[in-house]
């Protein structure tokens, strides 16, 4: 995902988007360039299909 998210935050910066998100499609990434301090990230909090029983 990091190759993903440093894509997206190249772009954001050019067309100035606040936000970047990027997924792998098990895992999501987000970032919000409007904070001036990084977020610490939740525990294991996502949903992912195992954990709804799909």
């Amino acid at each position: 995902m990091g190759a993903g998210l440093q894509q997206g935050l190249d772009h954001s910066a050019t067309l100035g988007i606040p936000f970047v998100f990027a997924t792998n499609g098990d895992g999501l990434i987000s970032h919000d360039n409007t904070q001036t301090e990084a977020p610490t990230p939740p525990g294991d909090t996502l949903v992912t299909p195992a954990k709804a029983g799909a």
